[in-house]
Formats: C-alpha cells, sequence, structure tokens
C-alpha cells in the first residue's frame, strides 16, 4: 500500500528537482529502491497518525486531502536523503501544511478522511433511566 504514486508527486512538485533527490544512479529516473524506502517512511509515518482513530487499511482511492499530505511527507523525506533539512528545503511551507493536515486528520478535527472513525471509546454509556414494571421486566 502507498499513499503516494510516482506520478502523483511528480504532479505536485517540479519533477527535476525529485528526481534529482531519488535517483542515486544519475540515469534520469527514480531508482525502485529509493523510492520504495521513501514510500515505506511515508506509509510508517501515516500509519503513526492514524492507528486507532481511523480502520486501517484505507481503501483506495484515498481522500486528496491524505494524498497531499503523503506528498508532503515524501518530499520531505527526499530531500532529507539528499541531507537537505525540511526547514531548509525548497518545499518547506509544503511540507509544514501537510504535516499540519495529517495532524488534524489524525485528531479527527476539521479535516476527515470521508471514512467512519474507528470507535475507540468502547461504547456509550446509557444516560436514560431505565423503567421496569412488576417482575422487573424493562417497559418500552
Amino acid at each position: 500500500m502507498s499513499y503516494i504514486t510516482q506520478t502523483q508527486l511528480l504532479a505536485m512538485f517540479p519533477a527535476a528537482q525529485i528526481i534529482a533527490c531519488l535517483d542515486d544512479d544519475n540515469d534520469g529516473v527514480i531508482d525502485a529502491a529509493v523510492w520504495d524506502e521513501v514510500t515505506a517512511k511515508v506509509e510508517r509515518k501515516i500509519k503513526a497518525a492514524l492507528d486507532g482513530r481511523y480502520p486501517l487499511p484505507l481503501a483506495e482511492p484515498y481522500p486528496a486531502k491524505l494524498v497531499d499530505a503523503a506528498g508532503g511527507l515524501a518530499v520531505a523525506f527526499a530531500f532529507m536523503r539528499r541531507g537537505v533539512a525540511e526547514d531548509k528545503s525548497p518545499f518547506a511551507v509544503e511540507i509544514k501544511e501537510a504535516r499540519a493536515a495529517l495532524a488534524k486528520i489524525a485528531a479527527g478535527g476539521d479535516v476527515k478522511l470521508g471514512t467512519q472513525p474507528a470507535d475507540t471509546t468502547g461504547g456509550k454509556a446509557i444516560t436514560e433511566t431505565l423503567k421496569t414494571g412488576s417482575g422487573g421486566r424493562l417497559l418500552m
């Protein structure tokens, strides 16, 4: 499962910069092993944020807000591979926005995934007084 594809990432950010970060053998294309490494980090980060709030794995297609957040994380990890800190990345604003969006999704705030969050409360308390008849039967 990958929350972002190469095609999606290259549509979000300038292809030349992304390829340069993910092309270790300098052949002009993203290396498969490097891409797998980056997407694995993205998946771990998203799973850590959503586990317990939403039933995982999520069904495809993934919500656009989650794909956008995954793209921001992927670009952060891509530049980190080249020794560029998130705040020094040419996409620092987008990375910060992606992390904030993921945090809002994880918190169940104003950003929703369009899927029912997992029930983590263990049930709901009954707050009404039950009425019983003779013999202890519940009255409806």
